[in-house]
């Protein structure tokens, strides 16, 4: 399937990102028709289509194939004639075999299976066929009476008179005709299914416009919008109304609803002779939603200092508070892009911006804390003051110990001579003596050299940590200093 849209309008709207995520892709030509057209008659569409070949155009494709739910709802977006009757009904059908399973009449029963065989032939193309069987469903047949209160069978051949891109047989497709089911499945919905209501008052709006009755049109979908004013559909078609009929503000007021609630409209309006008819009034309506989505995204980032906060990034890495820039740069390339992004982009500009200011506003201030903290702590850094009191003493009494050993083996050594020249008896008393009085020498020099010792002892272990102390306070200072300085630049 492929439609062509306004290149300068498509700009506007939607990101070539934003399009393949709908699965549409997007390519530019220089001369392209606009496909499947809205108009009043087929010879007043092909007249409008060739007043449009030089205007520039995005022809959008879709594959059918694979994407067959998303075809459904973009034939809807794209289609500016006729209607598809699948993507109608889905969004009216509650699911037709569980009403079936519900129904105890027969008669009712036969008409719901007529009407179902009829949605069955629509699907396969054979409309002749289908108009028999939803015709069949409301009147009856033989003897079977129908069920002409059930206004989902109305909308069908509603649907049916109206046609679509396949279903264009002059013996079907009668507009003034389709008119008269749409309403009449308006008005059997009333009170059944508000929904079904407002469609059908929705859709005997369009009819009418398709029938050449726009002052008809006009009325309907002022009563559909009465029962969902945010249809967004309706609004759409509320505006096209208004612009055929030469009220471009209530146009406008409708156009900017339906946009605001659904871009692809957007693209519809690209791809509809009659917006393309006002194709700079269209866009500068457009242009006026961009402005407010700019002016939403910048309000995000007013106050915002991006060179400033970029200049504090790496601070924030070097100290582990943040792994990397890349969360500042995704909000500078966001930033970037808001003067020129499309609505699609604006609105995930819009949504993204706010909490990424948010998070580098935060990381920022999670640094200043982060460094503040440290700039104290290091203040209070100290080296651990080892228990030295004890190991004086014991270095003291050590000490003392080894003194007391020396001198008594020096005043055995100085006795030694006299207890040798004596004989055994006078040696052996000579020998106790100085034992005694060695004893006695080495008893008064661990005395005197003990405290002395742990003296020197805590004397040189006070000198060591002072020197360990102020290499650590000239290493803790420069980091401070150097934490400071960086704090001061957050």
């Amino acid at each position: 399937m492929q439609m062509s849209v306004s290149s300068d309008i498509c700009k506007l709207i939607a990101s070539n990102e934003y399009l393949s995520k709908q699965n549409i892709k997007a390519i530019h030509i220089g001369n392209a028709a606009v496909v499947e057209s809205i108009g009043r008659s087929i010879d007043q569409q092909t007249d409008q289509l060739a007043a449009k070949l030089d205007a520039g155009f995005d022809r959008l494709s879709f594959d059918i194939n694979e994407v067959r739910q998303s075809v459904d709802r973009l034939a809807t977006v794209c289609d500016t004639g006729f209607s598809q009757i699948s993507y109608q009904l889905d969004r009216l059908d509650k699911g037709i075999s569980e009403i079936i399973a519900l129904i105890k009449s027969p008669e009712q029963n036969w008409a719901y299976e007529q009407y179902e065989i009829a949605q069955n032939c629509c699907d396969r193309g054979f409309y002749s066929d289908a108009l028999a069987y939803v015709d069949r469903a409301i009147s009856g047949d033989g003897n079977h009476y129908g069920h002409k209160f059930e206004y989902r069978f109305h909308f069908l051949r509603g649907l049916i008179r109206l046609g679509n891109a396949r279903n264009f047989d002059r013996r079907i497709v009668d507009p003034a005709i389709a008119v008269k089911d749409f309403e009449a499945s308006a008005r059997y919905a009333e009170g059944v299914d508000q929904k079904g209501h407002g469609l059908g008052l929705q859709m005997a709006g369009w009819a009418s416009y398709c029938a050449g009755n726009a002052l008809e049109a006009e009325n309907f979908l002022q009563k559909s919008l009465r029962v969902a004013q945010n249809d967004m559909e309706t609004n759409y078609l509320m505006a096209k109304v208004q612009l055929f009929l030469g009220s471009k503000e209530s146009a406008e007021k409708y156009f900017k609803r339906a946009i605001h609630g659904d871009l692809m409209l957007g693209l519809r309006a690209g791809a509809d002779p009659d917006f393309l008819d006002h194709k700079d009034l269209v866009e500068s309506w457009i242009q006026d939603y961009r402005n407010i989505l700019i002016a939403g995204c910048r309000q995000h980032y007013a106050g915002v200092d991006l060179a400033s906060m970029r200049s504090k990034w790496p601070i924030l890495v070097k100290y582990a508070i943040e792994s990397s820039g890349s969360k500042i740069e995704t909000l500078e390339a966001k930033i970037g892009q808001v003067p020129s992004a499309p609505l699609s982009s604006l609105l995930e500009l819009k949504s993204d911006i706010k909490p990424l200011v948010a998070a580098c506003v935060d990381s920022i201030a999670a640094g200043k804390r982060n460094l503040q903290a440290k700039a104290a702590s290091l203040e209070a850094s100290h080296v651990r003051r080892t228990k030295e009191k004890g190991t004086n003493t014991l270095f003291g009494f050590g000490g003392g110990f080894l003194v007391a050993v020396l001198t008594f083996l020096i005043s055995m050594v100085l006795f030694w001579p006299e207890i040798y020249s004596e004989g055994p008896f006078f040696g052996t008393i000579l020998f106790v003596f100085g034992l005694l009085v060695a004893g006695f020498f080495a008893i008064i020099a661990a005395l005197v050299s003990t405290p002395i010792i742990a003296i020197i002892s805590a004397a040189f272990h006070e000198l060591s940590h002072n020197q360990k102390e102020y290499a650590h306070r000239s290493k803790v200072m420069g980091e401070r200093q150097e934490v400071i300085a960086d704090l001061a630049k957050l």
